[in-house]
């Protein structure tokens, strides 16, 4: 591969990470407006990057509702699965350096 064709890989992965991580604030935000997440989760979820915690946090919020029975389909509801949506496409598309630095930071944290 060409230098121009690594550099050019480069600027697409930091535009699609770009676009992930403002998908994942929105939708963080957007979860956090419904009393979904707390504040300090939503800290964690728009600080830049998002860890395998993130993850398991939003995927709590869609197993809380089902426990409470909340309808398929209702907003609260597609605000949550969103917010699964926005944190997993976040993680697939940071470097595994990246993750692996944020988790560590994350479990300095806690």
């Amino acid at each position: 591969m060409s230098l121009s064709e690594l550099m050019s890989a480069d600027i697409s992965r930091r535009i699609r990470s770009n676009n992930v991580e403002e998908n994942t604030s929105v939708a963080a935000e957007k979860a956090h407006s419904y009393g979904l997440i707390d504040a300090e989760t939503l800290k964690n979820m728009t600080d830049g990057r998002v860890t395998k915690g993130d993850l398991r946090a939003a995927k709590q919020v869609v197993y809380m509702l089902e426990r409470q029975g909340v309808k398929k389909n209702s907003e609260v509801t597609d605000v949550a699965h969103g917010l699964v949506k926005a944190v997993t496409q976040q993680l697939n598309t940071q470097s595994i350096l990246e993750t692996i630095v944020e988790n560590f930071k994350d479990g300095l944290k806690r």
